[in-house]
């Protein structure tokens, strides 16, 4: 069990969760859709590469995108997220979900 991400409550010090393992070695992640989701990365070696996309309220996978080598940094500004890897530079639109009514 490694590279995973845990939430933990500051005033109890205990664990409210933990992500599945092999979601975050970037050197770090950030918020997106205010603080309702996480964006974090994984890559290694001989491994596949993606960019996750977790629920902050329990830590489960949303969305895992694949990259061609292992994320980084992560910086998230208004609408778009921006992630370097180890030879290559990605930016993500951010979508809100639509309000029909």
């Amino acid at each position: 069990m490694n590279a995973y991400v845990s939430a933990i409550d500051t005033k109890s010090r205990k664990a409210l969760w933990h992500s599945a393992p092999l979601v975050s070695n970037a050197s770090n992640f950030t918020f997106i859709g205010g603080d309702a989701y996480l964006v974090t990365g994984y890559g290694f070696t001989a491994e596949p590469d993606f960019v996750y996309i977790l629920r902050a309220k329990d830590g489960a996978i949303v969305a895992r995108i694949p990259v061609k080598s292992g994320p980084e940094h992560i910086i998230a500004a208004r609408d778009r997220v921006f992630v370097r890897t180890y030879n290559r530079d990605y930016v993500f639109e951010v979508l809100r979900p639509s309000t029909s009514r």
